[in-house]
């Protein structure tokens, strides 16, 4: 049995995904679109360093 969850879109924001994640667990499959901002200035790396910092800051 297949069972899709439609998610209505949110106002302003396209619907075409900059990544797509599929993964089966057991007999699910979970898809997860990616989305990023185009107005951050903040590199992936920034971001991972900034989020490091916080957490081992506590």
């Amino acid at each position: 049995m297949t069972q899709t969850i439609e998610i209505p879109e949110r106002q302003g924001v396209a619907n075409n995904p900059d990544g797509r994640i599929i993964r089966r667990i057991g007999n699910t499959e979970y898809e997860v679109n990616v989305f990023f901002s185009k107005t951050n200035s903040e590199t992936m790396n920034d971001k991972i360093k900034r989020m490091l910092k916080s957490e081992t800051a506590v």
